[in-house]
């Protein structure tokens, strides 16, 4: 029998200790995006999650994660946090890395 109440906890008490241990400001995505259509959901205009209203906020409204989630099935999602770096959206840019060696 799963306990939802009990793993929900355990997993929230994980993600708590994660944002703390990245400096308690992150960029949250799933295995495959990130909730970047709920931009306008979030204050200021980015993607910062503080906590974990934050995160559930910008996954809920996000219509990408939404297909993600919903496309899916039978595969196994992954959370991934990156410490929170404010940049300019100027100084924004992409980089292609395919078996550790810069692309493109």
């Amino acid at each position: 029998e799963v306990n939802c109440a009990e793993d929900y906890a355990s997993f929230e008490e994980k993600l708590k200790n994660a944002i703390n241990t990245l400096d308690k400001s992150v960029f949250v995505k799933n295995n495959w995006h990130a909730p970047t259509d709920a931009r306008m959901f979030s204050f200021g205009n980015s993607l910062k999650a503080c906590n974990i209203d934050d995160i559930i906020l910008y996954f809920n409204t996000s219509g990408t994660i939404q297909e993600d989630f919903s496309s899916t099935k039978g595969i196994p999602f992954c959370l991934a946090l990156r410490k929170w770096v404010s940049i300019h959206p100027a100084a924004e840019f992409r980089c292609i890395i395919i078996n550790n060696v810069l692309r493109g």
